[in-house]
């Protein structure tokens, strides 16, 4: 499928689904407070975007960086 294509594409889940895959995601990704900026503002409960998309191709959650 061409990168333009993705556009149309549109993922459908059920409630388990998702329930899964919130779990998997959890337990993958570093979810933590972070501090961020200057002067330093808390984020609470989050994680870096970059880390999350490598480790979730990483554990086979997404197939690819875009797909992730």
């Amino acid at each position: 499928m061409a990168k333009e294509e993705y556009k149309d594409v549109e993922a459908s889940f059920d409630t388990t689904d998702l329930e899964e895959l919130a779990t998997r995601m959890k337990s993958a990704l570093d979810i933590r407070d972070r501090k961020y900026g200057f002067p330093p503002k808390t984020y609470l409960k989050c994680f870096v975007g970059n880390e999350a998309v490598k480790k979730l191709v990483d554990e086979d959650i997404a197939g690819d960086e875009e797909d992730a």
